[in-house]
């Protein structure tokens, strides 16, 4: 109120107590700072992407020392700033990730990894992780969230193991090939000057007993048990020959190829063990020499391990060719292997590396008191390489077991 010449007399007014909103202002403020301080130390590049508008809404400083971009490049550019940055074998990445963004689920996260040039011209692997952060009012995504690493080095380090790799896995195969030349040019050998020597042998000692025979009659009792013994001798060396020869080189597979060898094997293996081996062909096996003696000692380390470990009585090989796909099954009817055994086993890792090389792959199931199940899938499709040679082409996919053919999943007959 005032008086007379316009003087204010007195105040009237209200008062509010605004502590709680001021503590609430400093607190977001403070808040804000501890945000922005999380982003500018954080290693990753943090950002607001808006989907609708197809720009960058916020990012962090981090980017200009991953990328040597100013957060000004990234939020002021055009929406094909990004694309326009990805490797051109990447581009793709880059458009399937926004399109798998506008159909997004709420805590859905998408991961990415695409090559991107920095500043300097360089190529950067960089890996993304997204998420919706906001939604227009029909639900849709608007705004996403996500972060961004540079993980150049460990892409060059997996890279230089994978080379690594590749390199062992082609001195293994060629390893491999050395071994079953060798075996092949010993097992000639074994069969042909030690089986000649001891066939010799056999018939010097008939000789021997024919001249005691035509001299002398009959020969004494001790002697002519001397030649039999010989002889027996004999016999069974010429069989342990033929035996190592067989074991060194199957002698069919050579002639009359993989179905024959195999067949070979399992009266081999029934004759030894006394185990039934039952084999079943569906189409014909027609592969590459090398593929066939993979194959084949595949067969022999299972079948050995069902000899020794199994406890089983009845075996079944089964085979299927297609126009791309071999897939070989040895089912047994014995205990069953555990999944301990199979880490432990030496033999079965020399099986999925012998697989491996020549891009197959090996899957072996056991079953308590019902069995094991080994199951090789191994491509045969041939491709020509640059030099002109042709090469096993490995399959990126396999068939799922079901689609196999409908006896794979049988046991041997009475088990």
């Amino acid at each position: 109120m005032c008086d007379s010449e316009g003087a204010p007399l007195y105040y009237e007014g209200t008062v509010h107590d605004i502590t709680r909103r001021k503590r609430a202002e400093d607190a977001l403020r403070e808040s804000q700072r501890f945000i922005q301080r999380v982003a500018d130390t954080s290693p990753a590049i943090l950002y607001v992407y808006d989907l609708l508008e197809g720009r960058y809404l916020y990012v962090n400083h981090q980017v200009d020392k991953v990328l040597g971009y100013s957060v000004e490049d990234f939020v002021g550019m055009a929406p094909v700033f990004i694309t326009d940055l990805a490797h051109p074998d990447d581009k793709f990445i880059v458009q399937e990730r926004a399109v798998k963004l506008a159909t997004a689920e709420d805590g859905e996260i998408f991961e990415t990894c695409v090559r991107l040039k920095g500043a300097n011209g360089r190529w950067l692997w960089i890996q993304s992780r997204d998420t919706v952060f906001t939604r227009t009012v029909d639900g849709r995504p608007e705004q996403i969230i996500g972060m961004a690493q540079d993980v150049s080095a460990s892409k060059q380090s997996q890279e230089a193991l994978e080379q690594s790799r590749e390199q062992l896995r082609a001195l293994s195969m060629r390893l491999q090939q050395v071994r079953e030349e060798e075996r092949a040019a010993i097992a000639r050998e074994v069969h042909d000057e030690l089986g000649q020597m001891t066939t010799a042998l056999n018939m010097e000692v008939s000789r021997m007993r024919n001249h005691f025979t035509r001299s002398q009659g009959e020969p004494e009792r001790e002697v002519a048990e001397r030649l039999a013994s010989m002889e027996n001798v004999i016999d069974a060396m010429l069989q342990t020959v033929r035996r190592i020869s067989a074991q060194l080189r199957p002698p069919l597979l050579d002639e009359f190829g993989l179905e024959a060898a195999i067949q070979w094997q399992a009266r081999e293996f029934q004759k030894r063990y006394g185990l039934r081996c039952e084999v079943r062909f569906k189409g014909a096996c027609n592969v590459e020499p090398m593929l066939s003696n993979t194959i084949i000692r595949i067969i022999q380390e299972t079948l050995t391990n069902v000899a020794r470990h199994a406890k089983a009585s009845k075996v079944l090989i089964q085979t299927r060719q297609t126009e791309d796909l071999l897939v070989l099954v040895v089912k047994d009817n014995g205990r069953g292997i555990t999944e301990g055994e199979q880490s432990a086993s030496l033999g079965l890792l020399g099986m999925r590396e012998r697989a491996h090389l020549f891009g197959g792959e090996i899957e072996i199931e056991g079953v308590p008191a019902g069995g094991t199940t080994v199951t090789l899938r191994m491509p045969v499709a041939k491709v020509t390489a640059q030099d002109g040679s042709q090469t096993l082409n490995a399959l990126k996919t396999f068939p799922k077991k079901e689609s196999l053919w409908p006896i794979v999943n049988s046991a041997p007959d009475g088990q």
